[in-house]
C-alpha cells in the first residue's frame, strides 16, 4: 500500500495540565508504527507516545501557543510531516500571600520581591495599605521598594494585591517588615568645675550619640557622690574637699551599652569667710573656742588675731582661740580674727566676749563629793568607836561554864602533848590515822588551777613528835603561871617526861589554871585596847567617787560589879583619809571620843550591851578647782553624840556557840561651818550641817573553842544585815566673798542603804589574863560601795587572873569546817611586763571548806572536799570574786610504814564569779600526786596535773600542764617551813597597754574591764610560768595556825614580738600573804 499521510491539527491543553492528543483523525493510510514526534514543543514536553496518542505537558507557568511536528510510517513508507498546534489555557487568578522581610536601620530603597508570596502567576502588584513607619518608593511588577523612616527601628507593615493573566486584583495580603536595631550608643568624655561644698547637676545629654535609653555610673568619684537622674548626674563633693576628682559612666540603648567615658571634675576652692561669734567666759578662767564651725571656705588652715581685746589676752592654736580675761574682770569685750585657707584669707570677723560670774557650786562634782565624804566620814568615825566598844562588850559575856574555870578538876588548859601528834598505822583508814591532825597546808599545797583551795588536803600522814617538841611541852608544863607552886610544876613536868619516854608524846591533862580561881571576879579591873581599820571605795574612777581608809583606836577599863553587870569607861582616837575623784581632792580628819559602856546579863544566856559617847572631829580638806588649776583648802570641825544598844541570846550547840542578836546604833553629828582659802573667788563657805544617823542591825555570831599551847583560841564567824535610815541630807554652800549672797543647796546622800556583813575573827586567850582579838569583815552594800574592815583588840586583867575557858562539851565538839582568812600584797596584779603597766594592790580573802573521808578498802580511801570563798581588792574592785567548788581525791597507801608514800588521783572543779565578768566561768584540774614522809621532820609532796579554764571572755579561757614539788621541814613542834616549786606550760594571761609587741604574740586580746579608765588590754599567749613559794607556818594549836608566805611568779611567752630591739615581754610577780587558818 502507499505510504500513510498526515495532516496538521489544532489541540487545546489546560494550564499546567498534562493532556493526551489522539492524532488518528489526522492520519490516513496503512500504518504499522506509532506516531513519531519530529520536533518537540517549545513550551512543554511530550512525555510519551502510545500508538497515535501523544501525551503533552505544558511548561510550568506557561500559557499560550505551542506546537510540535510528527509523522508516521507504514508498509508503504513514511508519511509526510505535519504540525500539531497547541493552545495552552490561561492560569487561575493570582492569590496574594503574607510575607515577612527585614531591612537595615536607616536603610534606603529596600526592594521587596513578592513573587514567591503569590500563588498563580502575577504580572503586577499594587499597594493596598501604605506602611506606617516608612514609604513605598516604587512598585515594578511584583517588586515593591520600601524605605523606613529615619531613626525608626522595629516592626512596620503594608498590604498589597496581585493581578495576573488569570485575573485580579487579588484579595489583599500583609507584608511585615522588621527594621533592625540601631548600633550601640557612644558616650564621650567631658570635664566640669564644681563649686566648693556645693552639689552640681551635670547634663550629659550632649555627650551621648546614638540611640540610647539611660546612663549609669560605672565607677564612682573618689571625693564625692554621683547620683543619676535621666541623662543628668548630681555630683556632691565631699565636705571640705577641693581639687581634682572623676567618675565614669556608660550609656545603654536598644543596640547595647557603650564603653565607659570619663567625667573629670575639678572642685573649686572657696575664699574663707568668718562669721561673728559670741563666747561666754567664766571669771578669771582661760576659755577655748574652736572657730572651725564658724568659718566657711576651703581647706581652712588656721586663724590669726586682727585686733586684740581690751580686757584680756588671746592665744591661737590652729582654728582655736584661747581667751584669758584680765584678773577679776567681768563684762563685755571683743576682738577680731582672720581665717586662712587655700582660697585666700577672710575679711576680719568680730568675736564678742561676755565674762560672766561664778557657776553654781552645787553642780560641781568635786564639791558634792567633798561634802558627801565628810558626811560619810562622821558616820564612819562614830561607828568605828561603836564597833570597838561593842567588840569589847561581846568579850565580857559570862558563859555558864565560867564558874568552874578555876578548879583543877575542870580545867581545860590545853593538853599540849596531844597537839600535832601523829600515830603510825599500817591501815590508811585506822582510827589513829583518821584522828591524826593534818600537817599545815599553806599555799605550798595549792594546786596549779586554783590559788584558793587545796584538792590534795586532808591526808593524815603518820609522824612522831620530834624531841624538840617534847622539850617544848616540858617547858610549857613548868611555866604554868605565878600562882602555881614550883613543886606542883616540877611534878607535872616529871609526869610529862615519863609519858614522853614511853610513847614519844607529852599529855599534860591536869594542868592548873593560871588564874588560880574564877576569872573575872567581882573586884577585878580589866584594861583593854582595841583598834579598827576600815577601807573602801565608791566609784573611785569617777569624778564624784571616792576611796577612804578609816581607823579608830579605843582604850578602856571596866569593872565587873556583879555576875550580871559590867561597866566601863573608855576613850578613842580615830583618823580618816578620803581621796576624792581623780584630780587629787581629799579630806583628812582626826577624832577624839569618850564613852561609857556596860553589859547586863539578865540570865545566863541573854545579854544587853550598851554604849553612850561623845566625840569631836577635825577636818583638813583640799578641793581641786579646775578653772584656776589650784586647790581650795579648808579646816572644819564636827562633834557628835552616839549610842548603841545590843540585845542577844547565846546558846551552845555541838562544837559551836551561836549568838543571834539585834543592835540599834544612833548618832547625831554636827558639821560646823567652814570657809575655804587658796582658790580666789572660787573659795566656798560651807554652812553648818546636822547629820543624823540611825542604823538597825540583825546578825548571827558563831564561835568555837580550840586548845592551844599557850591557852585558848576562840575563832568566830559573823553574818550581819544592816539597814541605814538616812533620809534627806541637805547641805548649803555659798561663795566666801559674797556675804549675804546666794546660797546653794545640795543633797549628799538621800537614800537609805542595806548592807550585808560577813566576818571572821578570833580571840587568843593567854595566861595571866591577857587576850588578843582580831577580826576581818567585808561588806556588800546596795550601792556601789566596796568596804573592808579590820579589828584588833588587846585586853588584860590587872589582877593577873586568866580568862575563863569554855565548857568541855563545847570545846571538844566540831562541825568539820575549815576556814582560812588572809591578806595578800601583790606587786603586779595586771601581770604586766612593762613597768608602766605594773599595778599593785592588796586583797583580803575568806574561804570555808568541808571535807569527808570515805574508806574504800584497807589501803584506799576517797577524800571529798567542798569549798566556797571570796576575795576583795582594795583598789581594783573588778578583781573581786566569789568562788566555790569541789575537790575529789582517790588515795592509796601500800602499808603503814613510816616512809610509805601516799599516791593519789585527784580532780578539782571551781566556779568563779568576778565583778568584772570577763573572768566569770569555771575551771577544772585532773592530776596525780604523791606525798611521803622522808624523816620525822621532812615531808615531800609532788603533783602532775592538767588544768583547763573556761571563762566568759576567750582571753581568760585556756589550758596548761603543771608539775609541782613541795618540801616541808618541821623546825619544831609548832613551826614548819615549806618550799614549793611549780612549772606550768600552756596558756597564760597578761594585761598591758595596746602595743604592737603585745599584739604580735597574743592568741586573742580584749580591753580588760577590771582596770576601768586605764586603757589596758588583756592578752592570752602561750608560754611557761615558773612559781616559787617560801612559807612559814606557826601552829597556835591543833586547829589554828598562822601562815606567812612569799610567792614569786615568772612568766615568759614562747613567741617573740618580731620587732627589732624588743625582747620577749616577760613578767614577774611577787605576792606576800599572811593567813589565819582555823576550823569549826
Amino acid at each position: 500500500p502507499p505510504a500513510p499521510t498526515t495532516s496538521g491539527v489544532a489541540k487545546v491543553a489546560n494550564y499546567q495540565t498534562a493532556t493526551g492528543f489522539d492524532l488518528s483523525a489526522s492520519i490516513s493510510g496503512v500504518t504499522n508504527t506509532a506516531v513519531s514526534v519530529l520536533s518537540g514543543p517549545s513550551h512543554g514536553t511530550v512525555t510519551s507516545v502510545v500508538g497515535n496518542v501523544v501525551n503533552y505537558t505544558p511548561a510550568n507557568g506557561y500559557y499560550g501557543s505551542d506546537s510540535f511536528t510528527y509523522n508516521i510510517a507504514g508498509p508503504g513508507g513514511t508519511s509526510n510531516t505535519s504540525t500539531v498546534s497547541i493552545t495552552v489555557g490561561l492560569p487561575p487568578a493570582p492569590v496574594a500571600g503574607a510575607a515577612a522581610v527585614g531591612v537595615g536601620y536607616n536603610s534606603v530603597s529596600n526592594a521587596i520581591d513578592l513573587t514567591s508570596s503569590i500563588t498563580w502567576p502575577s504580572t503586577s502588584v499594587a499597594v493596598a495599605v501604605a506602611p506606617t513607619h516608612g514609604t513605598i518608593n516604587s512598585v515594578v511588577g511584583n517588586v515593591v521598594t520600601y524605605t523606613p523612616i529615619n531613626g525608626y527601628y522595629g516592626v512596620d507593615t503594608f498590604s498589597y494585591t496581585a493581578t495576573g493573566p488569570g485575573g485580579g486584583p487579588s484579595a489583599a495580603a500583609v507584608v511585615t517588615i522588621t527594621v533592625a536595631n540601631p548600633p550601640p550608643p557612644v558616650a564621650s568624655n567631658t570635664s566640669v568645675n564644681v563649686p566648693y561644698n556645693t552639689a552640681k547637676v551635670i547634663d550629659l545629654t550632649a555627650k551621648v550619640t546614638g540611640v540610647s535609653s539611660s546612663i549609669a555610673i560605672a565607677s564612682p568619684p573618689g571625693h564625692g557622690t554621683a547620683l543619676v537622674a535621666g541623662y543628668t548626674v548630681n555630683f556632691t563633693p565631699t565636705a571640705g574637699y577641693t581639687g581634682p576628682d572623676s567618675f565614669t559612666y556608660t550609656v545603654t540603648g536598644p543596640g547595647g551599652t557603650s564603653a565607659p567615658a570619663t567625667v573629670s571634675v575639678t572642685v573649686d576652692t572657696l575664699a574663707p569667710t568668718g562669721a561673728a561669734v559670741t563666747m561666754t567666759v567664766p571669771l578669771n578662767t582661760a576659755t577655748t573656742l574652736d572657730l572651725a564651725p564658724h568659718i566657711t571656705g576651703s581647706s581652712i588652715s588656721g586663724v590669726s588675731i586682727g585686733t586684740n581685746p581690751a580686757h584680756g589676752t588671746v592665744a591661737v592654736n590652729g582654728t582655736r582661740v584661747i581667751f584669758t580675761p584680765a584678773n577679776n574682770y567681768f563684762g563685755a569685750d571683743s576682738f577680731t580674727y582672720i581665717a586662712y585657707g587655700n582660697g585666700g584669707i577672710s575679711p576680719p570677723a568680730l568675736i564678742t566676749v561676755n565674762v560672766v560670774g561664778r557657776p553654781d557650786p552645787s553642780r560641781d562634782p568635786n564639791v558634792v563629793a567633798l561634802v558627801t565624804s565628810q558626811v560619810e566620814t562622821v558616820r564612819r568615825t562614830s561607828r568605828a568607836q561603836i564597833a570597838n566598844f561593842q567588840g569589847r562588850l561581846e568579850s565580857l559575856h559570862r558563859r555558864p561554864s565560867d564558874n568552874n574555870a578555876g578548879t583543877e578538876s575542870n580545867s581545860l588548859i590545853p593538853r599540849v602533848g596531844t597537839i600535832g601528834t601523829l600515830a603510825a598505822s599500817s591501815n590508811l583508814n585506822s582510827q589513829s590515822s583518821a584522828q591524826a591532825v593534818d600537817r599545815p597546808t599553806g599555799v605550798a599545797y595549792q594546786p596549779g588551777a586554783n590559788l584558793q583551795g587545796d584538792p590534795a588536803a586532808g591526808l593524815n600522814q603518820a609522824a612522831s613528835v620530834p624531841p624538840a617538841a617534847a622539850l617544848a611541852n616540858v617547858t610549857a608544863a613548868m611555866s604554868g603561871g605565878s600562882n602555881v607552886g614550883a613543886a606542883a610544876g616540877l611534878g607535872k613536868a616529871l609526869t610529862a617526861i615519863a609519858g614522853a619516854a614511853q610513847n614519844g608524846t607529852l599529855n599534860i591533862s591536869a594542868s592548873t589554871n593560871a588564874s588560880g580561881g574564877t576569872g573575872g571576879a567581882a573586884d577585878a579591873i580589866n584594861v583593854w585596847s582595841g583598834g579598827s581599820v576600815r577601807v573602801g571605795s565608791r566609784n573611785p574612777e569617777r569624778s564624784d567617787g571616792y576611796s577612804f581608809s578609816t581607823d579608830g583606836v579605843s582604850v578602856g577599863a571596866d569593872k565587873r560589879i556583879s555576875d550580871k553587870l559590867v561597866v566601863g569607861v573608855g576613850v578613842g582616837y580615830g583618823r580618816d583619809n578620803t581621796s576624792i575623784g581623780t584630780d587629787g581632792s581629799n579630806t583628812r580628819s582626826g577624832s577624839k571620843t569618850v564613852a561609857v559602856y556596860g553589859s547586863y546579863q539578865p540570865s545566863a544566856n541573854t545579854y544587853l550591851d550598851g554604849v553612850l559617847g561623845y566625840g569631836q572631829i577635825d577636818f583638813d580638806n583640799e578641793r581641786y578647782v579646775v578653772p584656776v588649776n589650784d586647790f581650795a583648802r579648808s579646816r572644819r570641825t564636827a562633834d557628835f553624840l552616839f549610842g548603841s544598844l545590843t540585845a542577844g541570846y547565846e546558846f551552845n550547840a555541838t562544837g559551836l556557840r551561836l549568838s543571834p542578836y539585834g543592835r540599834l546604833d544612833v548618832a547625831q553629828h554636827r558639821l560646823q561651818s567652814a570657809t575655804e582659802s587658796g582658790a580666789g573667788l572660787y573659795a566656798l563657805r560651807y554652812d553648818s550641817q546636822n547629820v543624823p544617823s540611825m542604823q538597825l542591825s540583825a546578825g548571827l555570831r558563831a564561835e568555837s573553842a580550840h586548845e592551844a599551847r599557850f591557852g585558848w583560841v576562840l575563832p568566830r564567824l559573823r553574818i550581819e544585815y544592816q539597814h541605814e535610815f538616812k533620809g534627806e541630807q541637805q547641805a548649803t554652800v555659798s561663795y566666801a566673798d559674797q556675804v549675804g549672797g546666794p546660797r546653794y543647796g545640795l543633797t549628799t546622800n538621800p537614800y537609805s542603804s542595806n548592807v550585808l556583813v560577813l566576818g571572821i575573827g578570833s580571840d587568843i586567850l593567854f595566861a595571866r589574863g591577857l587576850t588578843l582579838s582580831f577580826d576581818y569583815q567585808m561588806q556588800r552594800s546596795s550601792g556601789q560601795e566596796n568596804v573592808q574592815a579590820f579589828f584588833l583588840r588587846l585586853s588584860k586583867n590587872l589582877d593577873g587572873k586568866s580568862v575563863a575557858p569554855p565548857g568541855a562539851s563545847f570545846a571538844l565538839g566540831s562541825l568539820g569546817l575549815k576556814i582560812d582568812a588572809g591578806y595578800t600584797f601583790d606587786d603586779n596584779v595586771t601581770r604586766a611586763s612593762a613597768d608602766a603597766d605594773r599595778l599593785s594592790d592588796r586583797s583580803f580573802g575568806i574561804n570555808v571548806a568541808k571535807s569527808r573521808l570515805i574508806p574504800l578498802g584497807e589501803k584506799t580511801r576517797m577524800f571529798l572536799n567542798g569549798f566556797v570563798g571570796g576575795q576583795r581588792f582594795k583598789n581594783y574592785s573588778g578583781l573581786n570574786n566569789l568562788n566555790g567548788g569541789i575537790d575529789a581525791e582517790l588515795q592509796y597507801r601500800a602499808s603503814g610504814e613510816f616512809d610509805e608514800p601516799i599516791w593519789s588521783l585527784f580532780g578539782n572543779l571551781t566556779l568563779s564569779d568576778f565583778e568584772a565578768n570577763q573572768r566569770d566561768g569555771y575551771r577544772y584540774a585532773l592530776g596525780l600526786s604523791m606525798r611521803q614522809d622522808l624523816t620525822d621532820r621532812i615531808g615531800l609532796f609532788g603533783a602532775l596535773s592538767y588544768n583547763q579554764r573556761h571563762a566568759r571572755s576567750q582571753v581568760f579561757t585556756g589550758s596548761d600542764y603543771s608539775a609541782r614539788l613541795n618540801l616541808d621541814y618541821a623546825l619544831a613542834k609548832a613551826h614548819t617551813l615549806y618550799l614549793s616549786g611549780e612549772c606550768r606550760y600552756g596558756d597564760m594571761v597578761s594585761t598591758g597597754t595596746h602595743t604592737l609587741a603585745n599584739i604580735n604574740i597574743a592568741k586573742v586580746f580584749t580591753p580588760d574591764e577590771a582596770f576601768v579608765g586605764r586603757g589596758l588590754y588583756a592578752y592570752r599567749v602561750d608560754g611557761r610560768t615558773m612559781i616559787f613559794t617560801l612559807g612559814y607556818n606557826y601552829a597556835l594549836g591543833a586547829k589554828d595556825s598562822l601562815d606567812l608566805s612569799w610567792r614569786r611568779v615568772t612568766a615568759t611567752p614562747n613567741a617573740s614580738p618580731g620587732i627589732p630591739g624588743i625582747d620577749k615581754p616577760r613578767y614577774v610577780v611577787n605576792q606576800f600573804t599572811l593567813m589565819y587558818l582555823t576550823s569549826f
